[in-house]
């Protein structure tokens, strides 16, 4: 799925006259850019920019799964321990790898011993090389990814459109004497404000995670 354009956010907020004679080009395609793509990167562990190689050092848990500080992974190209004795094992052979989940699993079940235990507990004991990042929001390995964040990235978009021209119309709540006009807490547009709210986080929730790096 190409990148988003003002074109999309035009579409998604068809029925309420808000086109580009209301609202120039370049200043929705600056939102997407400098403001709704930045944020989702910030609170999510997805990467939007070309593909690069990290290299990330991870504290085993004595668990059978170890997350990845970014996702999608389009490549698992190295595993191995640091400042351990177990510098022989060949950690890639022993892990199955979740690309979009962003996941290292464990082959081998940690109750079946401290010397099977992939991920044996330590300190940035082990460390992972992988290739993550999408190419113009397209997920090589799947090309599925990008379709839902697309998504979120349009309506979060047409939501900043919507708090401008509220504001521009005289939005919001205003109480003077003998008149009296309330839209609600979030301005003229708050019914369709929060409901975006509602659809984004929703999908955009399972990309967050407070595990990243461990």
């Amino acid at each position: 799925m190409s990148r988003p354009t003002a074109i999309d956010v035009y579409e998604f907020l068809e029925g309420y006259g808000i086109d580009k004679d209301l609202l120039s080009v370049p200043w929705v395609e600056k939102r997407i850019t400098s403001l709704v793509i930045p944020w989702i990167q910030k609170h999510t562990r997805l990467n939007f920019s070309s593909e690069q190689t990290i290299i990330e050092y991870l504290s085993g848990n004595g668990q059978e799964i170890l997350m990845l500080s970014s996702k999608p992974v389009n490549e698992l190209v190295s595993i191995e321990y640091v400042r351990s004795e177990n510098t022989l094992f060949n950690l890639a052979n022993m892990v199955e790898l979740d690309k979009n989940g962003g996941m290292l699993i464990a082959k081998t079940n940690p109750g079946e011993g401290e010397w099977n235990n992939v991920f044996q507990k330590g300190n940035k004991n082990i460390k992972v090389t992988y290739k993550t990042g999408y190419d113009d929001f397209i997920d090589p390995n799947t090309n599925t990814i990008a379709d839902d964040v697309k998504e979120a990235i349009i309506m979060m978009t047409a939501k900043q459109a919507l708090i401008l021209i509220g504001a521009r119309t005289g939005g919001g709540a205003l109480s003077v004497q003998s008149h009296s006009r309330n839209y609600g807490d979030r301005g003229k547009y708050t019914d369709i404000i929060n409901n975006i709210d509602m659809m984004s986080y929703e999908i955009l929730k399972d990309y967050m995670t407070g595990v990243a790096g461990t």
